[in-house]
Parts: structure tokens; C-alpha cells; sequence
């Protein structure tokens, strides 16, 4: 298969994968079937120093379709590029220290806090615009309604 031709069809299946899991609720392959896909897809794009605008390696999280409030963050909420080499990952820290932990599923979240108060909780949503679950937020059991 041309590798171009398989480049779009990795996109197109990733998408779909994504739209069904953000936004449907539906898992139509295993997460270790998506990462072996992306990773494929990760490594055509670099071989063939094409990246597509709808490719899941430059896009992030879900659009957001609900009726909740949503909101503009102050910063893009990009997702960094998973590893599986130790050797790359110390390569990615370098000299700084770093706090690392095993990549879990779930919610991104961007919780805001004013005078040690839960003020504001926003999803990542597509990266640059969440919904706001702040009330939702507050009965999550690992989120502090207030911090010191």
C-alpha cells in the first residue's frame, strides 16, 4: 500500500476511534490498539515529513458539543507525545527535575483556585476551548474544594 494512502487511512481511523470515544462514549478499539495505530501513523509522518491538518498527532481532546458553558483558555491545552523508551525520556528531562507518573485515562482538567477556593474547573476540550464543570468538579473525590 502506498504510504500516503495509508497515512490518511491511520487518520481517518484514529478520528473516528476519537469521536467515538470523546464524544460517544464508545471504545471501538483497545487503547493499546490506538497507540500501536498512532504510533505507525507517528512514524509515516515523520518518514514522509507530511503531517495532515485532521491528524490526531497535531489535534487534542474532543469538540465540544454539549450544552454546558464553554470558555477560552488563557493558554492552549496541547498534549505532550507519549514515550516508551527510558532513554528518550531522559533525553526529553535532561538536566531538570521532573515529576513523573503512569498515563491514566480520564478527565484533563484545568482547575482554577482564589483564595484557596475551588473558583473555577474547565475540560480541555478540543485544547483551546472546555466546558465549565465547575459544580460537577466539586463532588469529583480527588478534587480539593479548597488548597492552602
Amino acid at each position: 500500500m502506498d504510504k500516503m494512502k495509508r497515512m490518511q487511512e491511520l487518520v481517518e481511523l484514529l478520528n473516528k476511534a476519537g469521536k467515538a470515544y470523546y464524544q460517544d462514549a464508545q471504545e471501538i478499539m483497545s487503547n493499546y490498539e490506538y497507540d500501536a495505530l498512532y504510533d505507525e501513523l507517528k512514524g509515516l509522518e515523520e518518514e514522509l515529513g507530511t503531517v495532515m491538518a485532521s491528524s490526531p498527532t497535531v489535534n487534542v481532546g474532543y469538540e465540544v458539543l454539549s450544552e454546558l458553558p464553554k470558555e477560552r483558555h488563557e493558554s492552549p491545552m496541547l498534549s505532550l507525545d507519549k514515550t516508551k523508551e527510558v532513554a528518550r525520556l531522559k533525553e526529553f528531562v535532561g538536566d531538570q527535575m521532573a515529576v513523573i507518573s503512569w498515563k491514566m485515562d480520564g478527565l484533563t482538567i484545568v482547575l482554577t483556585y482564589r483564595d484557596g477556593e475551588l473558583f473555577k474547573a474547565v475540560t480541555r476540550g478540543n485544547g483551546e476551548v472546555g466546558e465549565v464543570i465547575t459544580n460537577n468538579a466539586k463532588v469529583f473525590k480527588n478534587v480539593p474544594l479548597h488548597i492552602p
